[in-house]
Parts: C-alpha cells; structure tokens; sequence
C-alpha cells in the first residue's frame, strides 16, 4: 500500500507537514495505533514513528521546535475533545531523550509565576517530568519551585529536592501544608529517599535529621511521618538487637549452669553479645 493512500501513516516529505500532522495527532484529530481508546495520543505517536524510520528524527525535531513555541508563550494549541494537547506535546517530547529537553523546561517553570495561562495540571507534568529526568536539577531550583507555590508545589519540589540533597531537603518540612496527605506522600518519599543513602549510618542519620525538625511541623502533617521514623528506627540493626536483648539474655541463662549464669547485662556482656547478633541478622 502507498504509505499516503494509508489513513495511519506519517507524511515525512517535509518537517513543515510533519509539524502539522503532530499538532493534529496530539490533538485527536489523526488516527493512532492506541493500545485502548483512552491511551495517550502521544504514545500512539511513538508508536507510528516507530513503524517509518525517516518519521523518528523528524519527530524529535518537530516536537522540541513546539515545545520551544509553547514554553516561550506559556500556551499551545488548543486542547481537543477533552485530549490536552499541551500534556501530550511534553511527555512526548520527555520520551524523546534529548538533552536540550530538562534546561528549556527548567527555565519554563522558573517562568510559571509570570505566565497565568499555565494551568496547574500543565504546571504539575512540567515539574514531575524534571524530578525525574537526568540530569537532576539543583536543590535550590527545587527550593525556588516551593516557594513559588508552597501549597501546589510542595510536593513534587520536596521530592525532587530530596532526589538531588535528602539532608538539606529535610528543612523544607516545617514550611510543608499541614494536613495528612501531604504527611503521607511526604513519608513515601522520605523512605524512598532513605533506601538511596547506602550507607546504614547514613540512614540513621537522615531519619534522627528528619525527626529532629518534625517538632517544628504542623500536627497533621508531622503525624504519618513521625510513624515513619517509627518503623524506620525500629527495623535498624542495632534497635533490632536491643529489643532482642530481653530473649537471648533468658537464652544465655538457661544455656548455662546457675552458678556461672550472669545475673545481669553489663556493658561488657552486651558488647560481646551484639556482634554475634549482627552475625545473625547478616546469615
């Protein structure tokens, strides 16, 4: 079949005539291979592109040259048929890999305070899309983002604030919305946060720098976290040891004969004790 007689195809003669067929992909407008109805049109554009080699870089071409259009004006096409054109064009220029894509969003959002028409969906991708490219952004451009917005924002700049610097990202908490939610993704984040520090003196002591601030938080919010640092505290080697120690000290007693059983845990018994234990939790 003439790639042009096919309704699902890609016109790649010239990147003025890709650039309007994206626009009207994005849009709804041109038929898709979509895995469902409700799929994202800019997957089916990745995977047409895919089928017609000449289609992929003129893709990365036509979708950063919109992007650039759109992040200068703060505004795109028009959304279509509740398909939000805007969204499309920026997880689909994301998907594309080019480097240029993380510094020119990263100067959009900069901008998201003088330019209204952002929406706030628009604004959330925008920055969810640079806490996850590489590569990552500073903590101080994540510290200016929370103080655009400390409400909106707050979420997704502490989580990318602790993505690039967990101990500095710790003191935006006490300027955290105070409700439970905010509470919750916050701890999700705080462990995901933890599970990257390798180092198990490193996470403890990101969790006491962490528990040290929460007296200075809201109540609501402070309340998931500070079972955070509950379970966190408690699933730690040493904290496993000394709540073990009651047991294996009713061990060692029976183990032994009655005239040379200790009577007590002295420091120098415990000190024996706790490596064997570490041993075990190690095996």
């Amino acid at each position: 079949m003439n790639p042009s007689s096919n309704p699902m195809s890609i016109p790649c003669s010239d990147q003025a005539q890709f650039r309007e067929w994206l626009i009207l992909a994005l849009q709804g407008k041109k038929p898709l291979p979509k895995l469902t109805p409700d799929e994202s049109n800019y997957l089916g554009v990745i995977r047409l592109a895919a089928t017609q080699p000449t289609a992929q870089e003129m893709l990365k071409e036509a979708s950063f040259t919109l992007l650039e259009e759109f992040c200068a004006q703060g505004a795109g096409q028009a959304s279509v048929g509740g398909v939000n054109y805007e969204e499309g064009l920026l997880l689909l220029a994301a998907r594309q890999a080019m480097p240029q894509v993380p510094p020119l969003l990263a100067d959009f959002a900069k901008r998201f305070a003088s330019l209204p028409n952002v929406s706030l969906d628009i604004r959330r991708t925008v920055l969810g899309i640079l806490a996850d490219e590489l590569p990552l952004q500073s903590f101080e451009f994540w510290h200016e983002i929370f103080l655009q917005d400390r409400i909106n924002h707050a979420g997704i700049a502490l989580a990318g604030a602790l993505a690039v610097n967990p101990f500095r990202a710790v003191r935006l908490l006490p300027m955290m919305p105070d409700d439970q939610i905010s509470g919750e993704y916050c701890a999700l984040n705080l462990d995901l946060a933890a599970d990257e520090l390798h180092s198990i003196d490193t996470q403890i002591n990101f969790v006491k720098n962490v528990q040290g601030v929460l007296k200075a938080c809201g109540a609501d919010f402070a309340h998931p976290i500070w079972e955070w640092v509950s379970s966190k505290n408690a699933a730690f080697p040493q904290n496993q040891i000394e709540s073990n120690l009651p047991s294996l000290w009713k061990t060692i007693r029976k183990a032994l004969p009655n005239e040379s059983a200790p009577k007590k845990i002295n420091a120098k018994l415990k000190n024996e004790i706790t490596p064997r234990y570490e041993q075990l939790l190690a095996a």
